[in-house]
C-alpha cells in the first residue's frame, strides 16, 4: 500500500505530458496523500495515547504510620502517584477520612484522645492511579495508654478493651 501510494504521489513530479493530464495526476496524488495522512495520524495517535506513564512499576507503600502525642495519626506514603486519599478504621468500628497534609506524600487525621483508641487500626490509602494499600497501627493499647490515650485500656487489665469510652 505504501509503495503504490508513494508511486502515485511521485509520478506527478516526473510527468512530461500535457498540463491537463498533469493536473489529473496531481489530484490523484493529493487524494492518496490525504488518505495516508489520516492513516498515519491514527497510528501515531494510538501509539502516544496508549503509552504507559511509567508508574505501574512502582506501587505505593506505607513507609511510616505514626500516632502523635497530640492525637494526630500520620501515614507517609512512598512511590505511587499523587494525589493520595485515605481512611482509618478503628477497632471500635469508627471510620475517619485522612486528609492530605503539607507534605504531598502524607495523610493525617486528628483523633480525640479521650474518645478513640487507634491501637490496631487499619489505614487504607489510594493513589492517583487508584491502587490501594493498607497498614496497621503497630502501637499497642498499653503503649498508647502511657502516651495519654485514656481509652486504650489493654486487654486483661479489668477495663474496657474495645477502644470505646468507659462509662
Amino acid at each position: 500500500m505504501l509503495g503504490f501510494g508513494g508511486l502515485l504521489m511521485v509520478r506527478t513530479l516526473y510527468s512530461a505530458d500535457n498540463v491537463e493530464e498533469m493536473r489529473e495526476r496531481f489530484r490523484n496524488a493529493r487524494e492518496v496523500f490525504l488518505v495516508f495522512s489520516g492513516i498515519f495520524g491514527s497510528i501515531i495517535g494510538f501509539y502516544f495515547g496508549t503509552a504507559n506513564s511509567g508508574t505501574a512499576a512502582d506501587p505505593p507503600t506505607v513507609a511510616g504510620l505514626t500516632v502523635g502525642e497530640d492525637g494526630t495519626v500520620v501515614a507517609t506514603i512512598v512511590n505511587g502517584r499523587a494525589p493520595f486519599s485515605g481512611r482509618i478504621r478503628l477497632q471500635s468500628g469508627d471510620d475517619f477520612a485522612l486528609a492530605p497534609s503539607d507534605a504531598v506524600n502524607q495523610l493525617s487525621v486528628r483523633l480525640d484522645k479521650a474518645k478513640y483508641c487507634p491501637a490496631g487500626a487499619i489505614v487504607t490509602a489510594t493513589d492517583g492511579d487508584h491502587r490501594q494499600i493498607s497498614a496497621n497501627v503497630q502501637q499497642t493499647q498499653a503503649q498508647l495508654l502511657q502516651r495519654g490515650w485514656v481509652t486504650c485500656v489493654p486487654p486483661g487489665s479489668g477495663g474496657n478493651s474495645s477502644g470505646n469510652n468507659m462509662q
